[in-house]
């Protein structure tokens, strides 16, 4: 996901999350699910996706490889 720099706050995040309607989706079936389906750092990945952050700077912020942090928001976006 890309955002115009109008769009961006200083130290290069977001001012307002974005959402597509499929990651919007995912979270509300989350919170109809319950929170407990994903762990702390999976929903940490899918916090920062959903502002907006590639892929590469989510894992980059919570330590993780690039394909780890793509097969957390895999989990988010299936539910398993």
């Amino acid at each position: 996901m890309q955002h115009r720099p109008a769009d961006v706050d200083i130290g290069g995040l977001p001012r307002a999350p974005f959402l597509t309607p499929e990651w919007a989706a995912a979270l509300e079936d989350d919170r109809q699910r319950g929170a407990a389906e994903l762990t702390p750092r999976e929903s940490e990945a899918l916090r920062l996706y959903a502002m907006g952050l590639p892929l590469k700077s989510v894992a980059r912020r919570i330590g993780i490889a690039s394909e780890t942090a793509k097969e957390y928001l895999e989990v988010a976006d299936t539910g398993s």
